[in-house]
């Protein structure tokens, strides 16, 4: 258990299910669910059922997420702490970086292009 800065609570369990296109791996969206102390810790499926149904709303005003090709991956919440531009491997349904999934082809080919770029174009790409 650790504390949160807000009025001392005790949190209790912290659960992140991510959402995402099973066919791209593409991240829909990353539900943070936190229980403090004293109340009763949801189910996993409940987690679940909770990050789809805000993830249906979320469809509604972007057209780009398909419904029916949606799962719920649970990860540690920590695993997201580091990772800029997440996605899901839909091979080992681990979470990765975005950069992380490119076909060897194109990262060969992102590579040179950024070679070839001046000093400054290389410095921004990289951030």
């Amino acid at each position: 258990m650790h504390s949160d800065s807000s009025g001392g609570l005790q949190v209790a369990a912290h659960q992140t299910c991510v959402v995402f296109d099973k066919k791209t791996g593409k991240v829909a969206h990353i539900h943070d669910c936190i229980t403090f102390e004293g109340a009763e810790i949801p189910s996993k499926e409940h987690v679940e059922s909770r990050a789809m149904q805000l993830t249906r709303q979320i469809a509604a005003t972007r057209p780009g997420i398909k419904l029916d090709r949606l799962e719920v991956l649970h990860v540690k919440p920590e695993e997201l702490e580091h990772v800029l531009g997440p996605r899901v491997d839909v091979k080992t349904r681990k979470l990765v970086q975005a950069g992380d999934m490119l076909p060897p082809s194109l990262k060969r080919k992102k590579k040179r292009a950024l070679a070839k770029a001046p000093k400054s174009k290389r410095a921004r790409a990289r951030r």
